[in-house]
């Protein structure tokens, strides 16, 4: 009887057996309702966006310089970390528009499969930069292209120069600002001489720098002497590959150019560069057909990197296939 009355008796605790039953129930629950993360889609490129920040005009509007900007510092990096080289976004911009002109070539070399493009030349029927005209017909291995939109180039005075030849450590900002008056107010006199409107115009005033025993100049825009000096010897060696450091640095002349207020997109450079060194190998003839006089492949160290498979890899994953209607308006034509 008195066993009879203790079993009949509330438990005031649960069971193992409840327990365990009670944590695998609420286990399980949680389980199901846990979200299960996707991968993070990769973020596409925007060729336009490249084009704007390397100074080209584009028709497409629909892009943020700062978005692409941000973009292309986390590629940087991750370049940096597989090949020990940092590359400026510059310079990615460039290598970009190159991979996305060669998926452009393979559009067209379908298209034109039965021609053989020796002695033929590229052409756009539609607004097209030099550059991605320049582009598209190394990859296509064509030796000339013509932009058929393009008009005559009307004498304009665009720029001046005052030389120098001062090293960096014998001169102060304040004198270089001196300078810099002096010429903008002897162009303002001239570009009126001319007829030009000085005051549509937009100034850009640049130091054309070097090392003392070296040929390789950049243009570097104007800042605090000793940034100055730090920025001149980071670009140096990213654009030819070498710091002399133990050299002095050389002011070789003060230049402004002017321009007119739409012909680059706000935030990019007048011109860049890489895009000047990579259109050495380019010369427009007074027709305004543009002729290949070197070989691209063998110019200074600033765009070899252009040809390193890993970039290209890393580059490449993140730009959209090239379809028929985006080089609808490319032509290709026998001589």
């Amino acid at each position: 009887m008195l066993f009879s009355r203790r079993e009949q008796l509330p438990t005031l605790e649960p069971s193992f057996t409840q327990r365990f039953s009670s944590k695998l129930g609420q286990y399980l629950a949680l389980s199901n309702t846990r979200e299960v993360k996707q991968p993070k889609k990769k973020q596409m490129l925007n060729v336009h966006a490249c084009y704007a920040l390397l100074g080209e005009k584009t028709e497409d509007k629909q892009y943020k310089l700062t978005d692409l900007q941000q973009q292309l510092e986390k590629l940087a990096k991750l370049y940096e970390k597989k090949s020990n080289r940092r590359l400026g976004l510059e310079q990615l911009a460039l290598a970009t528009l190159k991979i996305d002109a060669e998926k452009e070539a393979e559009i067209l070399r379908h298209r034109f499969f039965n021609q053989n493009f020796i002695d033929c030349r590229l052409f756009s029927n539609t607004t097209t930069s030099p550059l991605h005209l320049a582009l598209l017909s190394d990859a296509l291995n064509i030796t000339t292209f013509t932009d058929t939109t393009a008009q005559a180039p009307v004498p304009e005075f665009k720029a001046c120069r005052h030389m120098l030849n001062v090293m960096l450590n014998d001169v102060s900002m304040q004198d270089i600002e001196t300078y810099y008056r002096d010429l903008r107010e002897s162009c303002s006199e001239v570009m009126s001489e001319r007829g030009v409107d000085a005051e549509s115009l937009q100034s850009n005033w640049q130091l054309r720098m070097r090392y003392d025993n070296s040929s390789n100049s950049l243009l570097m825009k104007c800042m605090p002497i000793d940034m100055l000096r730090d920025t001149f010897k980071r670009q140096h060696k990213a654009a030819f590959g070498q710091t002399n450091s133990n050299q002095d640095i050389l002011i070789e002349a003060l230049e402004v150019t002017v321009s007119s207020e739409d012909e680059a997109a706000p935030g990019a450079p007048a011109n860049s560069n890489y895009v000047k060194r990579f259109m050495q190998a380019w010369q427009i003839n007074t027709d305004l057909t543009w002729s290949k006089t070197l070989d691209t492949t063998i110019l200074d160290n600033d765009i070899s990197y252009l040809e390193c498979p890993v970039l290209h890899k890393i580059i490449s994953s993140r730009l959209k296939e090239s379809t028929e209607s985006k080089v609808s308006d490319f032509f290709i034509q026998k001589i």
